[in-house]
């Protein structure tokens, strides 16, 4: 280990020890179809080449000095068209996401209450890969070879050795991405419109279903691996609960919520979630969750989030993408300060973006340069 990736990694080693650290650690978060369309490249193409999706995210490491590496070169793409998944499909534009897709009927909520794995298991997977229903007796077998191709040295090789390379740290390890119990069943078994009324005509079976859910996120905890002498965590993107007024986040949502972030906890693993839209009216919640959490907001007021969280979480994020497109690079540079002033008085931020970059017209490479460069000069304590 060099002796600036050594500097690097104490820099977050501090803050998730509860330490002020020698200055902001800097997080980039440039998407790899970002990466791949500067290049040139086509998502309906290089996106499937490890190849390039390598050289892509290599060419941000040369660009941009942020203390993680800005762009993972890893991609599930090749697993999602193989197995023909409807869990994530590509659009026009060549991204994959998640559509307003339901694999679990009404009426399934009691067999998804009695036994979360089997009824994931049995009933959900084949209706979400349909290479098991186009190969009946080797679409299992298929399935798993996609995988086994997308986790190998083809594709799962690329980011240790970026890292290195770039002297980046890799102190975190994310060992798991899962979501919130309600979410769960909202966005993998459910969609948005339908939990929205069940909600309504079977508030038992939704309330009860995210029990059901808490316990077969926790079950796949207990199979984490965790990475010696590194910060194991556990990342989760939280998408309900701004779209739920305070009755229905404190019975439906927050509950099996925070049990799961003491059951992360408990084994001894880390949680960094991140509060999709605006999480205002519940920052005082937050406060209720154990230990220390990496706390990450996509469009929460910063004055507000630094009056009103205790000081023992970590915060991340807040600074808006929108100005890297439509800003100049002194411009951005201001912006960053202004924030740093804010947000890092207390010793516990983590600089980023409020979310990744997605195409190149999102921002460009001198403005996102000027963003880093900044916080990294500007954020010495």
């Amino acid at each position: 280990m060099s002796n600036l990736q050594a500097e690097r990694n104490q820099l977050y080693a501090d803050i998730w020890a509860g330490k002020r650290p020698k200055r902001v650690p800097v997080t980039a978060m440039i998407s790899l179809e970002y990466a791949i369309q500067h290049q040139g490249y086509s998502l309906f193409r290089e996106y499937y080449s490890p190849k390039h999706c390598f050289e892509a995210a290599e060419e941000m490491a040369k660009l941009i000095n942020s203390d993680n590496l800005p762009t993972n070169p890893e991609n599930m793409a090749a697993a999602y068209r193989y197995s023909m998944s409807k869990f994530m499909v590509q659009g026009r534009d060549g991204f994959y996401q998640h559509p307003n897709y339901s694999p679990m009927k009404f009426e399934e909520y009691p067999e998804l209450i009695k036994d979360p794995f089997a009824y994931w298991a049995n009933v959900v997977r084949p209706r979400i890969f349909g290479i098991l229903e186009e190969d009946e007796r080797y679409g299992e077998l298929r399935l798993n070879l996609a995988r086994s191709v997308v986790a190998s040295k083809y594709f799962g090789m690329g980011t240790p050795q970026l890292v290195e390379k770039y002297e980046r740290a890799n102190i975190e390890h994310m060992a798991m991405m899962n979501t919130a119990p309600l979410d769960y069943v909202a966005d993998f078994l459910r969609n948005f419109s339908d939990i929205c009324i069940d909600m309504r005509r079977a508030p038992q079976w939704v309330a009860d279903a995210a029990e059901a859910a808490l316990q077969f996120i926790c079950d796949s905890l207990d199979r984490v691996k965790k990475v010696p002498g590194k910060i194991n965590m556990v990342v989760l993107p939280l998408h309900m609960a701004p779209y739920l007024n305070p009755k229905n986040f404190e019975k439906f949502y927050f509950p099996t919520f925070k049990k799961l972030i003491e059951a992360i906890q408990e084994r001894g693993l880390h949680a960094s979630i991140y509060c999709e839209h605006n999480w205002d009216p519940h920052l005082e919640a937050l406060n209720d969750l154990p230990g220390r959490v990496q706390i990450g907001f996509e469009m929460a007021d910063p004055k507000l989030v630094v009056e009103k969280l205790d000081k023992r979480h970590i915060i991340s994020t807040f600074f808006h993408t929108h100005l890297l497109r439509t800003a100049t690079p002194e411009q951005v540079s201001d912006a960053v300060k202004r924030l740093l002033d804010i947000v890092a008085v207390n010793g516990n931020y983590v600089f980023a973006m409020n979310k990744p970059v997605l195409n190149p017209g999102d921002a460009s490479i001198e403005n996102i340069q000027a963003m880093v460069d900044t916080a990294v000069e500007y954020g010495v304590y």
